[in-house]
């Protein structure tokens, strides 16, 4: 008679679960000169959602240094696969006192940040910043790895986020670029989700 087969240990093979995690906002808000000629003030607002803002004023045309943002507290496990990241930013374009308009600021560099480096595709989008600053301009989608590949630690990584700079096409008035929020959601799949 046959005795018990010992089988050995195999990983899971199960149906995988389409995952989310985010949206999550940064930690920290720094400007890094290494594109344009115009800091940002007050980078570290963009943290959160509540109209204190990182603002350029411009007296003339220009274009940004990059806004950077990272220390987004992810945590994807070990067998994530990483389908898609999406960067939603608030912008306005704000010139004189308590007046908005459809100004002459749009987008420059929209990237993100891989191992503390901008890296990727330039998701930036042609047209102007428009006046409402608590919507969300989205960047990216479900499906988009913005032309790099990501393993879970590259994204669980203090160093990993994103990065935006603006630029003015206009030499008719002073305009403001303001950024009040940016916020990152990762997709990915995985044998179960990460809470």
């Amino acid at each position: 008679m046959d005795g018990p087969v010992s089988m050995p240990d195999r990983p899971f093979t199960g149906p995988l679960q389409s995952c989310i995690a985010g949206p999550r906002s940064p930690s920290l808000g720094e400007n890094d000169p290494s594109v344009g000629t115009k800091g940002w003030t007050a980078p570290g607002n963009v943290g959160s959602h509540d109209l204190r803002y990182a603002t350029v004023e411009f007296s003339d045309a220009g274009t940004t240094n990059l806004l950077k943002v990272s220390r987004f507290g992810f945590s994807l496990p070990s067998d994530a696969a990483v389908r898609g990241i999406v960067v939603d930013w608030t912008s306005q374009s704000h010139w004189g006192r308590n007046m908005f308009h459809d100004g002459n600021i749009s987008d420059h560099m929209v990237q993100l940040v891989r191992g503390g480096k901008v890296a990727g595709t330039n998701h930036a989008v042609r047209g102007k910043w428009l006046e409402n600053g608590t919507a969300y301009t989205s960047y990216g989608a479900a499906t988009d790895l913005w032309g790099l590949l990501w393993t879970p630690d590259l994204i669980n990584a203090s160093d990993f986020g994103a990065a935006l700079s603006a630029t003015y096409q206009s030499f008719e008035r002073k305009d403001t670029a303001e950024i009040d929020h940016v916020r990152v959601t990762v997709h990915y799949s995985a044998a179960v989700c990460a809470r």
